[in-house]
């Protein structure tokens, strides 16, 4: 054990250097899952608000705008037919308002974690395509979410 300890004394240079080295690897590594594990919880909180938005249209457009949207299927799939290319864009603020009571949990959730502000109830929205036959189910939603993700 003697021996051990002249040799550290004798290769202090050594030691610290080694020493150093070592916390910096360790540091570095802190650093690197710190940042790695931030862009995957934000990953993760859009990939969240992306179902939930999904959600929400999918109720919006099957429960209540293809029903008032005409009083038969021929109606329907006439007026349905007009924004198969353009689609129907419903943005966050409205979607709140359709169902209020039941959907207000889900609204509550459109927040940026990180930050803590909300998103932007009139750019965040989905868009839906009717597509033909223009049935109940017939179409397709795209997202678009604004809650400061993009870095």
């Amino acid at each position: 054990m003697e021996s051990f300890l002249n040799k550290i004394k004798e290769n202090k240079k050594v030691v610290i250097i080694a020493s150093v080295a070592l916390l910096l690897v360790i540091a570095g590594t802190i650093t690197l899952f710190a940042v790695s594990n931030a862009k995957k919880t934000k990953t993760d909180q859009k990939a969240d608000l992306t179902e939930i938005l999904k959600s929400l249209g999918t109720d919006f457009y099957e429960d209540f705008y293809y029903l008032n949207i005409g009083s038969s299927d021929e109606e329907r799939a006439t007026k349905l037919e007009r924004y198969n290319s353009i689609g129907i864009k419903v943005d966050l603020d409205n979607l709140s308002r359709y169902n209020s009571e039941k959907v207000k949990d889900k609204i509550a959730k459109f927040k940026n974690e990180e930050t803590g502000e909300d998103c932007d109830k009139t750019n965040t929205k989905v868009i839906i395509y009717p597509k033909s036959p223009y049935g109940k189910k017939d179409y397709e939603i795209e997202t678009k979410i604004v809650c400061g993700f993009e870095e």
